[in-house]
């Protein structure tokens, strides 16, 4: 996590510092996806001996090119994905990976979920409830790419967190249950305009300037 202090105007942040060849676990297939863009389209795309494959070229299934489709494909298809894993991809530039979600992608945030993390906020005991705000996708840039520091803001800080990929929906799902909605785990490099997040009871704020989430591929 760097250092919280006041940024340059106009300062572009570092990249994410997390590696995009990281590890998704699809149900009980263990993989490496990324999202890369082929001739200007973002496809989903697994992690194979050297470089990546396409899947949806792979499977001839143009459906896989998107990661919710993939996850809704069923245990046999992603099996298959899983398999070219044992293959001879493509090598691509790290301008090449695009983030992993997807379109119709819904991005839920905690904050301050464990006591610790509460403290170092001054708060002298946990809160009962966590703090829950969105994102929105045109925050959210690939594994690579710059963070952008809104002009509008002076404390524009970064930290690492982790991300939990749902692999399908429920309600009133039972805690003992909830693993089995997990697909697979992210690295995200988060970066919030403190000063706006601040100004409000409310985070969102602080949370929605354009290219401010770096999102690393799944492991």
């Amino acid at each position: 996590i760097a250092k919280r202090r006041p940024l340059k105007t106009n300062l572009a942040l570092p990249r994410s510092p997390a590696d995009t060849e990281t590890c998704i676990r699809v149900y009980s297939i263990n993989m490496r996806l990324a999202n890369i863009y082929i001739d200007g389209i973002a496809k989903l795309c697994v992690k194979a001996k050297s470089g990546y494959v396409d899947i949806a070229t792979a499977l001839s299934n143009p459906s896989l090119s998107e990661l919710g489709a993939f996850l809704a494909s069923g245990k046999d298809t992603q099996a298959r994905a899983a398999e070219l894993a044992d293959e001879q991809g493509t090598p691509y530039a790290q301008s090449d990976f695009a983030p992993l979600i997807g379109s119709r992608s819904r991005i839920l945030c905690i904050g301050l979920n464990y006591s610790a993390h509460a403290f170092q906020w001054g708060n002298r005991e946990a809160p009962k409830w966590p703090e829950v705000f969105i994102r929105h996708l045109n925050t959210v840039v690939g594994p690579y790419a710059n963070l952008i520091k809104p002009a509008l803001s002076y404390k524009f800080n970064f930290e690492g967190e982790l991300g939990l990929v749902l692999g399908k929906g429920g309600r009133f799902i039972k805690a003992s249950k909830a693993a089995e909605s997990v697909a697979g785990l992210t690295v995200i490099n988060d970066a919030t305009a403190r000063d706006w997040q601040r100004a409000s009871s409310q985070w969102t704020c602080g949370r929605l300037f354009a290219i401010s989430k770096a999102k690393a591929n799944f492991w």
